[in-house]
């Protein structure tokens, strides 16, 4: 039976895709117009107590107690968005937090914090305590920032790392040497920049149907390394021709909503209406390509509550260049999943570079 699925980049439209519903939730994208002003909206908001905060939130609250940082997460049925923020580890009683105001700027929410220490003369309790406080607003992105009167950053701790299969990576680029030396063939593969990576393979055949110039996809393994002339080879285990750059412009992705002018450092969030344990998120079934299809190192990260991805690129998306975002249908694992759609495709332009004279 298919369900909606739902893809909100700023605006929102209904979609269908099987049994999977997943929203992508973004923060304002700046024009790269020149800039008259910053608008600056003053949020209402309100503290929460022990009792009326998520139990899911206070669970997380008290497995990170010890660091200093703040979590956050959406309330779907109400629309609030609840922010708990934590002081860490402190010697004594006597120490406080309290959210001061919150703003949004230009899409981004900010959220201003105050640091209470005893002072010297106060009787407190000689035990370790765990200060933090706990605030719900509505009308605010999950592009969240928090920092104290000193303009020190608190450690977003809502986002884990989505683990992948241990010591296997890919690279995508031009086959641009094969070799064979004594038992090993070896493989250079230029990428986007032209930077040059080597890797080998015991198995000579597996690039009997590939030639210099191909454009391959190579996935290795942090192994034994091999001296190549005066470079390091890294195994690998597959390498095939690489065909991704034909779902830029394959009919068989739904397109989303484009976006200009976003910045270099993008972080895209996707919302989903099931449990992420349950899908299959991985390097292959969500990811970004460049306009000549190589695949750009992102890091996927998952929330505590499991509802949301985010993907952030590791080096900046380079300015002027179009990018592509894929959500495959794998996701939801081949064999569930038998739409006839290859899954969702969003394009994105990154900003002119800014020159200040």
């Amino acid at each position: 039976m298919k369900r909606n699925i739902v893809l909100s980049l700023i605006l929102t439209m209904s979609l269908s895709f099987a049994s999977l519903s997943v929203y992508a939730l973004s923060s304002k994208i700046v024009s790269n117009a020149p800039l008259q002003s910053i608008t600056l909206n003053k949020i209402n908001f309100e503290v929460v107590s022990h009792k009326d905060t998520p139990e899911i939130l206070m669970d997380r609250i008290n497995k990170n107690k010890h660091e200093k940082g703040f979590l956050y997460m959406v309330d779907d049925s109400t629309g609030y968005v609840y922010i708990a923020v934590m002081s860490g580890a402190k010697p004594t009683g006597g120490y406080s937090i309290e959210v001061t105001g919150i703003e949004d700027n230009e899409g981004r929410t900010n959220v201003f914090v105050k640091e209470v220490s005893p002072s010297k003369d106060m009787i407190v309790t000689q035990a370790i305590t765990y200060p933090y406080t706990v605030v719900r607003a509505k009308g605010i992105t999950s592009n969240i920032t928090v920092k104290n009167l000193k303009e020190q950053n608190f450690n977003n701790l809502t986002m884990e790392k989505i683990k992948q299969p241990i010591g296997v990576n890919d690279i995508t680029g031009i086959l641009n040497k094969i070799e064979t030396i004594e038992k090993n063939i070896y493989i250079t593969v230029l990428d986007a920049k032209g930077n040059s990576h080597y890797y080998y393979s015991s198995n000579l055949k597996s690039v009997k149907d590939l030639k210099v110039g191909d454009k391959v996809l190579v996935k290795y393994v942090l192994g034994t390394p091999s001296k190549y002339n005066i470079a390091v080879a890294m195994p690998f285990n597959e390498i095939y021709s690489n065909t991704l750059d034909s779902n830029i412009q394959s009919k068989h992705w739904k397109d989303l909503k484009s976006f200009t002018s976003v910045k270099e450092d993008k972080e895209w969030t996707i919302k989903f209406n099931k449990i992420i344990e349950d899908l299959v998120i991985t390097r292959d079934t969500v990811y970004v390509l460049d306009s000549l299809g190589n695949k750009v190192d992102v890091i996927l990260s998952v929330s505590f509550d499991k509802k949301y991805v985010k993907v952030t690129p590791i080096i900046n998306y380079n300015y002027s260049e179009t990018y592509y975002l894929f959500i495959s249908r794998n996701i939801d694992g081949e064999e569930k999943n038998k739409s006839n759609i290859e899954g969702y495709r969003m394009v994105f332009a990154i900003r002119d570079a800014i020159t200040v004279e």
